[in-house]
Parts: C-alpha cells; structure tokens; sequence
C-alpha cells in the first residue's frame, strides 16, 4: 500500500487561530463520550462521536472548552472524536502517553480511523492546546488537517472550503491503481452540485486526459469516485461545483509516497513515486 503523504496548498492557510473571546456565548454540540483511556503514567484519552455537521471550527472551539474544564485534573487531554459513534467505541487510539505499540495495538480498530475528523489535545505542562480539524478523516497526521491554536482571538468559520462550501468529510485520496501500474499521468474534470444537505450530487465526468491512449477513463473514474465521498456543511443553498483532478507520477517523492495537493478550491494534484515492484 502506498505510503499517504497529503497535502494542502489552498487560498485558505493551514494554521488558523482560533479564539476564545466568543465562548460566553457559545454553546458546545452535543457528544457521546464511548471510551476512555488512562495512561500509563498520567492524562487520558477519550474517544467521543459528534454531528459531522458539527465539525466547523467555531462549533470545535466551543467543545474544547467543554472538555477541558471537565479534565482539568486529568492532563494531559487527547480527545479523538469522531463522526461516528460506533467508531468512536470500537476504535483503538496509540498515543505516547499511553504505552501501546503503534503497530500491533491499534490494528483492530485501525478501520473506524476515516471517521475520525477532529482531535483536541491540552497539555498544560507544554504549554499546548489545539484541535486538529481533519476533513481526510485519519489518525495519521496529514499536511491536510488545520490546526486551530488554543486560545486566542479570532475563530476561522471553516478549515477548507470548496465552491463556497465548507468540506467537513472526505475519504483518503489515493492514485488510481491501474495507472500506477503502468506508470501513467493524466488529468480529469468533474462537476456536481453540492446539494442543501451537504452531499455531491448530479456527479459527472466533464473531460479526462492521459498521457497513454486508453487511460482516460481511468482518471475520469477515479475522479468520480473520489467526489463522491465529500460531505459539506448543510446550507440553504445548492453550490454548483467543478473540479480538476491532476494525476502525475513523480520520481522526486520519496519511495513508496502519494502526495496531494489542494490547489486552490478548484484543483487537486495527486502524485505518486514511481516504485518498481
């Protein structure tokens, strides 16, 4: 499997700061807490499941500080959450604190991590305090994922926002399989509408390209794939959407490695090293 290297380059930074001048007034979604784990040593790590239409940084904020008046004497605080509750409760963390192996431990519920959206950790002995809002849902850490520094003034309305909507949910983005095989760029336009309720509708292949003959439908199909499992914020409206898939083999990344890249709201490069196998 190809190791997952993402990243974003976007008109929207990667580290927002995120405030807490507006939390008097704000109220923390509701959350299901399904586990709890003591470290070895001290702090806990507690794994919680959310609305995914809570996953909006002001909404983050405000859970936060929920959380971290509830522990106060618990530190430090690692609190996975989840857009699921049933991954939430069968997900198995790894963090340091806790002793476990990062390999065997943490594979029985290595499954339930594309659900896991948001962390927020608070270790007053670092000084730290930070959520990591994850559109990619993952419990690697992706170049993808925004970090809201805790606290301080200003709160983002969004991490990553696509065709004037903010994306809350996205399946890992991987480059399509055949053509890795055979070594092969290529590029591909899709369109849809991003309905009221947050889902990619009226999906289709715009134009699709290829440096070898044949592979055009590849790329179109990949590119499908990949928009179908966006999930934005719930709006009034319907935004009509295009998109630009880049696929490009690249011997200049490290063995093994697949890059993504947010170009702006309208175009995604995904990137893979060559490997002989």
């Amino acid at each position: 499997m190809l190791k997952h290297i993402a990243r974003i380059l976007s008109t929207a930074c990667c580290m927002f700061v995120a405030g807490t001048t507006a939390l008097a007034q704000c109220q923390a979604p509701k959350f299901r807490t399904e586990q709890e784990f003591d470290g070895a040593k001290a702090g806990v790590t507690v794994s919680v499941s959310i609305s995914l239409g809570d996953f909006t940084p002001p909404r983050l904020v405000c859970l936060a500080e929920r959380f971290r008046q509830t522990y106060t004497q618990r530190v430090p605080l690692y609190v996975l959450i989840f857009s699921s509750s049933e991954a939430a409760k069968y997900y198995r963390p790894w963090a340091p604190h806790t002793d476990q192996s990062p390999v065997n431990d943490r594979i029985p519920g290595r499954r339930y991590a594309k659900d896991l959206h948001a962390v927020y950790q608070y270790d007053p002995g670092k000084g730290e305090e930070f959520i990591e809002v994850k559109p990619i849902g993952s419990d690697l850490p992706l170049q993808t994922d925004t970090r809201l520094v805790l606290p301080s003034e200003r709160v983002p309305p969004c991490a990553t926002q696509i065709a004037n909507r903010c994306l809350l949910s996205a399946d890992e983005i991987q480059y399509p399989l055949e053509a890795y095989q055979h070594r092969v760029s290529g590029s591909a336009i899709v369109s849809g509408l991003v309905s009221r309720n947050g889902t990619v509708t009226s999906i289709r292949s715009v134009s699709s390209d290829s440096e070898s003959p044949g592979f055009e439908v590849v790329f179109a199909r990949a590119a499908l794939s990949i928009l179908k499992t966006w999930r934005f914020r719930n709006d009034a409206r319907q935004n009509p959407m295009k998109m630009v898939f880049e696929f490009v083999i690249d011997a200049a990344l490290p063995p093994d490695a697949t890059s993504v890249e947010f170009l702006g709201s309208d175009r995604i490069k995904v990137s893979a090293h060559p490997t002989e196998r």
